[in-house]
């Protein structure tokens, strides 16, 4: 995948779920057989990665994709079938890592040196209702709970340690 560092589809950092390895590159998602690199499963990503570096995050069936814009897109693990997108409202690079917790994920954006930008919770369920998915919408993921911060969260990690979250 890619032509080089610093190409569109240059690949993301790789991830192994259920024994293949998923990487992100360009606009898809692929789940590679580690023995053989045969493509088991591609997925359409609604934006690319941040170059690359911030891997996707697994837990609960689910694969969580940062992307550009800040986006996070989640995907089933055996399919990859999109199953939600979050768009924060301030957008941004989505360079931190992932962490799951207890059906939530936490995350964080980064716009700039001198502007805000969000840290947020979302729950990993699709809160899309069963008329929205007959009628193919996707319907607008919403945070549980977000917090601004001037400067935003450029690589910022954090862990979950009972009822907090250490950013």
């Amino acid at each position: 995948f890619g032509s080089d560092w610093e190409s569109d589809d240059v690949p993301s950092v790789q991830i192994i779920v259920d024994d293949a390895l998923v990487v992100m590159a360009g606009n898809s998602i692929y789940k590679l057989d580690r023995k053989t690199g045969k493509t088991l499963a591609r997925g359409e990503m609604v934006a690319k990665p941040n170059w690359g570096y911030t891997p996707p995050t697994y837990a609960a069936g689910l694969i969580f994709c940062p992307l550009s814009g800040g986006t996070i897109q989640a995907f089933d693990a055996k399919t990859l079938k999109s199953v939600w997108v979050y768009k924060d409202p301030l957008g941004g690079q989505s360079i931190s890592p992932i962490t799951y917790s207890d059906g939530y994920i936490y995350t964080g954006f980064w716009t700039g040196e001198e502007t805000d930008a969000h840290y947020v919770c979302l729950s990993i369920s699709d809160n899309r209702t069963k008329e929205q998915i007959e009628n193919g919408e996707t319907g607008e993921k919403l945070s549980s709970w977000m917090i601004t911060q001037n400067k935003g969260f450029y690589w910022t990690g954090s862990v979950v340690i009972g009822d907090y979250v250490i950013v």
